[in-house]
Parts: structure tokens; C-alpha cells; sequence
């Protein structure tokens, strides 16, 4: 109720000020009265609002209850080594592949990068239905590449070992790290090859976490941006329409000893 109490109080507010801009005289804001309207069982439905919505929800319940692939495997969203996380960057890296070729644009993804938390469910095993794609990612992320040196990419590790030894995993493609003593010393190796930090990498992340989402800051002093129209609900949704059987990552991307 909330959210309706702050809708009405907005309406009311902006209401005034609109007039006014319509008059030379303008108006203000005296007062501004709201009531909170707690809905429960004893708000009577409206039978005319209910007959109109109906067509829309059974036909919306149709489409969302379609099965859209299969999962061998049930995937927690708290998974303690990130294997959700690393299902999900393994494939935005091949869709985002996919899509800039198809704009011309060769894309040479090092790795991907995402936010521990931003899988929003669990996959089930078995049937996948198109809710699910909704119920996972819900937001309007987009997806961008950015250019990072040597040493932005050691201060990523650090980030991310400091995060994993605390129990966060971000999800990562193309990129396993091992975490030793307490995270004193950290190896990655990119693509299979031992990190070089005389090398620059291009990073696959979400314009959230480029503007610094999740204290990722690293990706401030960076050597080049492509920002991409194609967003990380849609990726995963083509994904599905190709896919049949869901193929899940078998190597760890977090190794701590």
C-alpha cells in the first residue's frame, strides 16, 4: 500500500503545477490530503474491472506456462560456487557473440562478468516454462564490453577473491580463479592461458555494473566501451529458442584453498 499511498500523493502534488503552467497567474500547492486504503477481503471485487483484465491474464498465463527447454540438473540460486552464475555468463558470452557478428562487429570476448545476486531464482530441473526467464531476470540490464588493462583486471581478482572468501560468487565466463592463504595469492587463467598483465581483456559485464553497480569501480579507468542494444532477459531468451536440453558448466570457476 505503500506504493499507492506515494502514487496518490504524487498526483495530488503534480496536479497544481500543471495548471499552472498553463496560466500566467500560477498556482501552488496549499495542502496536500491522502488516506491510506488498506485492500483486503472485505473490498468488494470489481466485477467489471475483473471481466476486462480476464482475457488479458488467461492469454498472458498461456504464454508464460509454455515449456520452453529442459534442465538435467537443478541450479541454486545460492549455489556456493556460482554455477547458475557461470551458466548464465557462459551463455551471454556465445549469444552476445552471435548478436555482434550479426552487426558486423567482431567481438573477441575475454571473459564475462556479472553481479552475484542478479539471478533472481533458481533453474528448476526439468521443464523450463518462459516464467521462468522473468522470474530470473527481471531487469532492463544491457549488455557492454569494456577494455581494461593489467591492472584493472588485478583489482577486479581482488574483488572478486574478496567476495568469494566472504561466500559471493559472481558469476564469471572464461575466467577461473584459485584463491590461496586466505587470499593472499590469487591465480586466474583466461581462456584456459595463465593471466598476462602486460595484455588488455575485454571484459562482457551489464551497463549496471559499468556504472560502478555493486562497487565495481575497476571499470572506470578503462582503454574503450562498446555499449550493446541487446538486453540480458532477451540473450536468455533466444538461448532457450535454440537450446532444447540445457547444457550446464562443468568446471569451477572458484577455486579457494
Amino acid at each position: 500500500m505503500l506504493n499507492n499511498r506515494l502514487g496518490r500523493l504524487a498526483l495530488l502534488a503534480l496536479l497544481p503545477l500543471s495548471f499552472g503552467g498553463c496560466s500566467s497567474g500560477g498556482y501552488q500547492v496549499e495542502k496536500i490530503t491522502a488516506s491510506h486504503i488498506e485492500v483486503d477481503p472485505s473490498v468488494p471485487e470489481d466485477v467489471r474491472m475483473e471481466a476486462f483484465l480476464a482475457p488479458y491474464r488467461d492469454s498472458l498465463s498461456v504464454l508464460l506456462d509454455q515449456v520452453i527447454a529442459y534442465s538435467p540438473q537443478y541450479l541454486s540460486k545460492n549455489d556456493q560456487n556460482g554455477l547458475l552464475g557461470a551458466w548464465l555468463a557462459d551463455l551471454s558470452i556465445e549469444q552476445v557473440e552471435t548478436y555482434l557478428r550479426s552487426q558486423g562487429v567482431d567481438p573477441q570476448i575475454d571473459i564475462a562478468l556479472f553481479n552475484a545476486g542478479g539471478e533472481r531464482t533458481s533453474l528448476p530441473q526439468g521443464e523450463v516454462k518462459r516464467s521462468f526467464v522473468y522470474e530470473f531476470m527481471p531487469f532492463e540490464n544491457k549488455y557492454m564490453l569494456v577494455r581494461l588493462r593489467g591492472q584493472q583486471m588485478e583489482e577486479m581478482f581482488r574483488y572478486l577473491a574478496d567476495d568469494a572468501l566472504q561466500g559471493t560468487f559472481h558469476p564469471l565466463g572464461g575466467l577461473n580463479l584459485q584463491i590461496r592463504d586466505k587470499g593472499r595469492k590469487i591465480t586466474a587463467r583466461i581462456g584456459g592461458k595463465r593471466f598476462d598483465p602486460k595484455k588488455e581483456y575485454t571484459v562482457l559485464t551489464t551497463d549496471f555494473l559499468y556504472n560502478g553497480g555493486d562497487n565495481m569501480t575497476f571499470f572506470a579507468q578503462n582503454q574503450g566501451v562498446l555499449e550493446t542494444s541487446l538486453k540480458m532477459r532477451e540473450s536468455i531468451m533466444d538461448y532457450f529458442a535454440q537450446t532444447d536440453t540445457i547444457t550446464l558448466p562443468k568446471d569451477l570457476r572458484y577455486e579457494i584453498k
